[in-house]
């Protein structure tokens, strides 16, 4: 059987698909707040003049989001999980299982 593309990272599988998905929507972030480059046939992020912008803020500034990121690495929220099955309401009428996350404080 053929290795998976995540096997060959060497890093935990889902380690690589949580930080695959963070990465996405980070980028999908940078783009809907205008940090984009492209036209219509392909959009990239811009990655380059998002660094230059938070360069350019003062650091008191900055420190209460710092501070609140910090406290949320050490006070995660509760994830609750739960699944349940729904029916396309379309024209296909496929079952789908839809997961639910609710964060706690």
């Amino acid at each position: 059987m053929a290795a998976s593309i995540l096997d060959l990272f060497n890093v935990p599988r889902e380690l690589t698909l949580e930080f695959l998905a963070t990465f996405a929507r980070f980028e999908f972030a940078l783009k809907k707040a205008s940090y984009a480059q492209g036209d219509n046939s392909k959009v990239s992020p811009d990655w380059d003049t998002f660094a230059k912008d938070v360069a350019k803020i003062d650091a008191a500034v900055l420190a209460p989001l710092l501070n609140g990121c910090k406290y949320l690495q050490q006070h995660p929220p509760q994830k609750s999980k739960s699944c349940r099955t729904v029916r396309c309401t379309g024209s296909c009428g496929k079952e789908l299982r839809v997961l639910r996350l609710r964060m706690c404080c």
